[in-house]
């Protein structure tokens, strides 16, 4: 289970897919990429011609306003992460932080929606990477800690791997829950904070699963 819109969810089965073969995870590994080839050149040749256009056409790329709205916040972004990196505004400062201190076409834009009293998405105020909002949020330490919970549930699953030895059973529990931890931290890339609530479930069944390794052992 992963949140977030279907692209997203897609990047994340993708990252956690690969992990899975990368452990072994997945039987006849061959056998399966030479199935998924055909699949992907299938869906290559019958992909939309707008989906194409929005790929490789620049033109076409600089008319979404979608797009070039995303392009723009990047930069905006990236500037009060420079500015506010070292120690942060503040736990859910962002978007406040955002509309006040942030220059640019895109915040330009959320303004004029908010002054003309249209309905602006609440995502709209997030900044679509977890790890710029928790270092724009919590500064230097804030974000080290939170890649830290990340790299010791993995560094204790991959310990729980190899006391699991006598349970294969228990091992490809342990190499999911792996693989599920690196898809939400991959989806971090392009998802804000809120979508990534379901992260704190995969932490806490990949604490659990290492406690149970460890009476086991």
């Amino acid at each position: 289970a992963v949140p977030g819109p279907p692209v997203q969810n897609r990047f994340g089965v993708l990252i956690g897919g690969a992990w899975l073969w990368v452990r072994r995870a997945i039987p006849h590994r061959l056998l399966t990429i030479l199935l998924l080839l055909p699949g992907i050149a299938i869906g290559v040749l019958l992909m939309p011609e707008a989906w194409r256009q929005r790929i490789t056409n620049p033109a076409v790329i600089e008319g979404d306003s979608g797009f070039m709205f995303r392009r723009h916040q990047l930069g905006e972004i990236g500037a009060l992460i420079a500015r506010h990196g070292a120690f942060g505004v503040g736990y859910g400062s962002f978007g406040v932080t955002y509309l006040r201190e942030a220059t640019g076409p895109a915040v330009e834009e959320l303004k004029a929606m908010l002054e003309t009293a249209r309905p602006v998405a609440v995502h709209n105020f997030a900044a679509h990477n977890v790890y710029a909002e928790v270092i724009i949020e919590q500064g230097v330490l804030g974000l080290g800690l939170y890649l830290a919970m990340g790299v010791t549930a993995l560094w204790g699953l991959r310990r729980a791997h190899q006391r699991n030895s006598h349970d294969p059973a228990a091992q490809r529990l342990g190499v999911v829950l792996e693989a599920s931890c690196l898809a939400m931290a991959a989806m971090g890339l392009i998802l804000h904070v809120q979508q990534l609530r379901v992260l704190w479930i995969w932490l806490a069944l990949a604490a659990a699963h290492i406690r149970l390794s460890q009476e086991g052992s």
